[in-house]
């Protein structure tokens, strides 16, 4: 009915890296959804009901908010949604570091730039 989940796999080479962990290590799931005027969730699995809906949900809140701490964190992002591609980026403007990809480790980090052209393309 539109909801979604996922679960994380690691291998022994993943768990060798020097990788953030416990609360430092955020899975992050993320959908545009719509909902009725009562609050309900509104789903059409025949269209792409919710893909012009302002209502972002991360693991599955509305407007959530996440204290965080001086130092690094690994987020495992998923996009959900069923039409919305996903521009992120840190408030410091600082770059992110990509180490994987939804299949595996990469062969090296690469940074993504912290400011992106109109496309949503790298600038």
């Amino acid at each position: 009915m539109g909801l979604a989940g996922f679960y994380l796999v690691e291998d022994e080479e993943e768990r060798s890296l020097l990788l953030p962990r416990g609360h430092y290590n955020i899975p992050l799931m993320l959908c545009r959804r719509q909902f009725n005027d009562d609050g309900s969730f509104r789903y059409n699995p025949h269209g792409h009901s919710g893909a012009d809906s302002d209502v972002i949900l991360v693991n599955g809140a509305a407007w959530p908010v996440l204290q965080v701490e001086r130092g690094k964190y690994r987020f495992r992002i998923l996009n959900t949604s069923n039409a919305t591609t996903f521009t992120l980026t840190l408030s410091s403007t600082l770059p992110f570091v990509q180490i994987a990809t939804d299949g595996l480790l990469m062969a090296r980090p690469v940074e993504v730039p912290a400011h992106l052209d109109g496309d949503g393309g790298a600038g």
